[in-house]
């Protein structure tokens, strides 16, 4: 079981306390119902995505202080930007019940650095199908950045 598991947040009344009752009792119902899914965690941050009511889906991030208590959360959801929605509920009580299920998650630029050209190409491609608007950042000017270990 990870750290932050086991301290921190650590109980659901923990968890009630930091999103409060109402958001609480709903993110339970999307917990129970299995709403959370694509769970990751790079050191202290989760990842998730939660389906909202009707088709929605909403993104889901959270950082953990050293402790495990929540440091910063965010939900891409129309009331989740201080981070105390029902999404951000289930997630906390998907990471307090199911740590496991929190995949590690690679450092970026270790796994494109395995990535052959072609490769790279067809992932370019399908960010711009899924975000066309990354098309600017293609076009702009290279900046020399030198890369990080």
């Amino acid at each position: 079981m990870a750290v932050w598991a086991r301290q921190g947040i650590v109980t659901e009344r923990d968890i009630r306390d930091f999103v409060g009752d109402n958001s609480f009792l709903r993110g339970l119902a999307y917990y129970r119902r299995g709403a959370v899914f694509d769970t990751l965690r790079r050191g202290g941050t989760l990842l998730a995505r939660s389906r909202g009511s009707g088709k929605n889906e909403y993104r889901i991030e959270l950082r953990l202080d050293d402790a495990g208590a929540v440091e910063q959360a965010h939900c891409t959801c129309p009331v989740g930007g201080d981070g105390r929605c029902k999404h951000v509920a289930a997630v906390l009580l998907k990471w307090l019940h199911s740590p496991d299920v929190f995949r590690d998650l690679e450092d970026a630029r270790r796994v494109l650095r395995r990535r052959t050209k072609a490769e790279l190409i067809a992932l370019v491609d399908e960010f711009l199908r899924r975000e066309p608007e990354l098309q600017l950042l293609i076009e702009a000017p290279r900046v020399h950045v030198p890369p990080k270990g």
